[in-house]
C-alpha cells in the first residue's frame, strides 16, 4: 500500500518520466550510432549474398520461424525463410522496409520515436503500409545514402534488431554500440 502511494505522488512520477525520457534518449542515440558507424563503401547483390548468408546462418540458430530479405531500391535481391508462416512474416519485411525508406532510420529507431515521443502518426495511421516492429535496418552507401535495407522478422520485439546489426558488423569487419541493457520486450510492449 505505501508503495503505490510513493509511486502515485507527482515528484516520483516526475522522477519516473525523466528516467524514462532520459533511457529513451539513450536508446535513440545508440541507434543512431548505429547507423551512422555501420555504412558501405558500396553495396551490390553480390554483397547481399554475402550479407544475406550470414544473416541466414544467424536465424538458424533459433526454432522460431524466421524469415530474412535484403532489399535494394524495391527489389528483394535475397530471401531466406525458415518454414511456417511465411506471408505474414514477408508482409512484415516489407513494411518495415517501407518504414525505413520513408524515415530514414532503423525500423526500431522509428518504432521508438512513435511509441514514446508521439511522431509519424500519419504512418502509424496506415499498418498495412509500414510496419513499426524492429528488424529492418538501412543499407547505407558512402555518398548514396539509404539503397535499401536487410530485414528479419519473426521474433518478438526488440531481437529482430541486433540479428541484423551483428550480420552487418561481421560482414564490414566493425563493430558498433551495443542496446542498452534495458531494452527488452517489456520496454517495448
Amino acid at each position: 500500500m505505501q508503495l503505490k502511494n510513493y509511486l502515485r505522488s507527482p515528484v516520483n512520477i516526475k522522477k519516473l518520466e525523466d528516467n524514462t525520457m532520459k533511457n529513451i534518449k539513450g536508446l535513440l542515440e545508440t541507434l543512431e550510432q548505429q547507423e551512422q558507424e555501420l555504412v558501405f563503401d558500396s553495396f551490390t547483390n553480390s554483397d547481399a549474398l554475402k550479407l544475406g548468408t550470414i544473416l541466414a546462418g544467424k536465424i538458424e540458430q533459433y526454432e522460431e520461424p524466421l524469415t530474412v530479405r535484403i532489399f535494394i531500391g524495391d527489389v528483394i535481391v535475397y530471401q531466406y525463410t525458415k518454414a511456417g508462416d511465411e506471408e505474414f512474416r514477408f508482409g512484415w519485411t516489407y513494411r518495415k522496409y517501407q518504414l525505413v525508406k520513408k524515415t530514414g532510420h532503423s525500423s526500431m529507431h522509428s518504432r521508438i520515436r512513435a511509441q514514446f515521443l508521439g511522431e509519424f502518426a500519419d504512418l502509424t495511421a496506415q499498418p498495412e503500409v509500414y510496419g513499426f516492429g524492429c528488424g529492418a535496418f538501412p543499407i547505407t552507401v558512402k555518398g548514396k545514402g539509404i539503397i535499401g535495407a536487410a530485414t528479419v522478422s519473426g521474433l518478438p520485439d526488440p531481437d529482430d534488431h541486433p540479428i541484423v546489426v551483428h550480420a552487418i558488423e561481421e560482414l564490414l569487419g566493425k563493430k558498433t554500440a551495443e542496446l542498452p541493457d534495458e531494452v527488452d520486450r517489456a520496454f517495448l510492449a
